[in-house]
């Protein structure tokens, strides 16, 4: 699935895609990149609100996990089972998250642990970062489930 593809699924699954107009720009093996504009995401203060911030940061980890490494599987069902903001600096400029793979030995562990139970956890972290010179603005670190759906359309 490519990133255009994935974005569609978004804006026609998750009703927040289309009002922070998030944006998937990248979507590859390696990492996930989205990106929304700080005119329609920012607050009083005229920098990015808060809950913009984290759901950019869900947003991109989600994409990467469940739109690439998953392929969209609609027997798949995805949830966030934790996660944890670090808001280091005010953002005033466009949103920009990137997702990177947490590595092979995870990704492998995650599938062989899905694929054998059909319920797997894995970790990720999603940066945004200055553009100017890459200062990290903001983290998410976050713990993600997959779960198997039965014929029913229930998660096992």
């Amino acid at each position: 699935m490519d990133a255009d593809q994935f974005q569609n699924y978004l804006e026609s699954n998750i009703a927040l895609t289309k009002l922070m107009q998030f944006q998937l720009q990248t979507l590859a093996p390696d990492k996930a990149v989205g990106k929304a504009p700080l005119t329609v995401n920012d607050n009083h203060r005229g920098s990015a609100f808060g809950g913009s911030l984290y759901n950019c940061l869900v947003l991109t980890s989600y994409s990467w996990l469940y739109g690439g490494l998953l392929k969209g599987d609609p027997s798949v069902a995805l949830l966030i089972q934790k996660a944890e903001v670090e808001y280091l600096e005010e953002v005033r400029e466009e949103i920009q998250s990137v997702c990177q793979s947490p590595g092979q030995q995870d990704v492998e562990s995650f599938l062989k642990v899905f694929l054998g139970r059909g319920k797997s956890r894995i970790d990720l972290v999603s940066e945004i970062r200055s553009s100017r010179d890459q200062r990290v603005l903001a983290r998410l670190k976050g713990r993600f489930v997959a779960l198997k759906k039965t014929e029913s359309g229930d998660s096992e």
